[in-house]
């Protein structure tokens, strides 16, 4: 090979490795903007999610319709969609006196024990999908609270013990309150268990909600949800 050759074929090789190089920098370049571009859109899916607080008691039968009839069967399609909030109080009353908490609620003495027992379920199981087949599994049948919410647990393979420490404890006691604080809170002010709020407001009339949930949510989220077509 000629000198001038060589020299040309040096040059060639050159212009090859930087264009490589140059469609390499964009191929990162691509791949970080399609990556952004999917961070971007679960971000805002995420932060999309509708918060639906529902405001029930335990042994209120309105409440065990809207869970099994209503929330539950369509939780599976829409679980990315949705920030469950649950609020175990109703109508109760809180009364406080020298010290110790104590509750009134509406259907009797059994449903302040078994609003606790939804309350430290609510705080010991973390998973959303868990927690409202574990409720809804204690609001089937909840007269008795203890022996329901152990079987339960059982039948989902979730600890008991830690949840009926805190039933049994003080505990329960601080949880219900805040609860009761929180629907005490409420405006407009409750009248109805279940009352159900979106994303903190009672924008939705609760006759809707209560008779077709699955329906309220397609027309909230304004999508093309393939369980709503």
């Amino acid at each position: 090979m000629t000198g001038k050759r060589k020299i040309l074929f040096l040059l060639l090789l050159l212009v090859v490795i930087i264009f490589l190089v140059k469609i390499y920098q964009y191929w990162i370049l691509v791949k970080k903007s399609n990556q952004v571009s999917l961070d971007s859109i679960k971000k805002d899916l995420l932060d999309g999610k509708i918060k639906v607080s529902i405001y029930y008691e335990a042994l209120c039968s309105d409440s065990r319709n809207f869970f099994i009839n209503q929330l539950e069967p369509m939780y599976n399609d829409f679980h990315s969609y949705l920030d469950l909030d649950f609020v175990p109080y109703g109508k109760a009353k809180t009364i406080e006196k020298n010290g110790v908490i104590t509750f009134k609620c509406q259907h009797a003495a059994v449903e302040c024990v078994a609003n606790k027992v939804h309350a430290c379920s609510i705080l010991h199981v973390k998973d959303q999908g868990l927690q409202l087949k574990y409720l809804s599994c204690m609001i089937k049948d909840n007269m008795l609270p203890h022996e329901i919410g152990e079987k339960c647990a059982k039948q989902l393979g979730i600890a008991y013990d830690p949840i009926s420490e805190c039933a049994h404890s003080d505990q329960s006691s601080l949880l219900l309150k805040e609860y009761g604080i929180r629907t005490d809170a409420v405006k407009p002010a409750i009248t109805f268990i279940p009352t159900i709020e979106l994303d903190d407001q009672q924008s939705v009339p609760l006759v809707h909600i209560l008779k077709n949930f699955k329906k309220v949510i397609c027309e909230k989220l304004d999508m093309k949800v393939k369980a709503c077509l």
